[in-house]
């Protein structure tokens, strides 16, 4: 009963563990590239909708108050006389709004302009904000308007005195 078994010899086997690990090695590699690149692409997704969010919020709370006045670092909005409605704070890389609730912004490389007429200005009566950030490499400017009609001008002027 000389039966000869067929089977693999040493060398057999050890080319193809050798030949599995590299198709393993390179399976491992793609998988890694592909996976920084969409962890790239998640990061980059929510700075963009975090800067939507910024854009709406800030254009829905200028054309929600009556008067808009550049002071101290500060942007506050103002329905009527009285304190201020809602305050946005610029510090350095972060606009921090307060109302009742308080939200941060961050964004890099931040550069704040503020306007009246087209005049930029530090303190007093606004009706642009300008706001130039770093989103990717690439420089991202952000401008928010409030138009005001003759009586509001009229009004904040009799205020201001």
């Amino acid at each position: 009963m000389n039966r000869k078994l067929h089977a693999f010899t040493l060398f057999e086997l050890v080319i193809g563990m050798l030949l599995s690990a590299v198709v393993i090695g390179m399976v491992y590699s793609g998988y890694n590239i592909i996976a920084k690149i969409y962890d790239s692409h998640i990061i980059r997704s929510r700075e963009q909708a975090a800067l939507m969010v910024l854009g709406e919020t800030l254009q829905r709370d200028f054309d929600k108050v009556a008067t808009v006045i550049a002071k101290d670092q500060q942007i506050q909005l103002y329905d009527s006389i009285g304190p201020p409605a809602i305050i946005y704070l610029i510090q350095q890389n972060q606009l921090i709004r307060k109302s009742a609730v308080l939200d941060t912004f961050q964004l890099k490389q931040l550069k704040i302009s503020i306007r009246f007429e087209g005049t930029v200005i530090q303190t007093g009566l606004t009706d642009a904000l300008e706001l130039a950030y770093q989103f990717s490499g690439t420089s991202i400017t952000l401008q928010i308007n409030k138009t005001y009609s003759a009586e509001q001008l009229f009004n904040q002027t009799l205020w201001n005195q």
